[in-house]
């Protein structure tokens, strides 16, 4: 197979697989539906309860796609967006909260992609990964 149908059938392959997706959220009721969710939307999920977790599971695996609430036991959300950027810089990252008053500037100049203030409808997300 030369190189161009070896890149060609590479992206087909990564085309067809799920993004995968690192949802932070410590909210049981929002962690379980939007996960539930983006599982539904074809993506593969997975779901951390605290800050901590996701810097040191960002450590060693990058994500394409990282949903992070702001506010989060064992470090901020701030701190899962610097590790997922540090992990790959080209990772998408959205943060919610319902805090996010005098944040969103700072978190958009971090490298989030976006944010999402709490209450919101899951629709929303699924809405963002597609680009729409």
């Amino acid at each position: 197979m030369n190189r161009l149908h070896a890149r060609t059938a590479a992206r087909l392959v990564r085309d067809r697989a799920p993004a995968s997706v690192l949802l932070v959220e410590d909210e049981p009721s929002i962690a379980l539906t939007l996960a539930d969710d983006l599982a539904d939307g074809g993506y593969a999920v997975t779901q951390v309860d605290n800050g901590a977790a996701a810097v040191e599971l960002l450590a060693v695996q990058a994500f394409p796609v990282v949903v992070t609430d702001l506010r989060l036991p064992g470090a901020s959300g701030l701190a899962v967006l610097r590790a997922a950027k540090a992990s790959s810089p080209q990772s998408r990252v959205l943060v919610i909260s319902a805090y996010l008053a005098g944040h969103r500037e700072a978190l958009l100049q971090q490298g989030a992609e976006a944010v999402l203030q709490k209450p919101f409808a899951n629709e929303q997300v699924l809405a963002w990964l597609r680009g729409a």
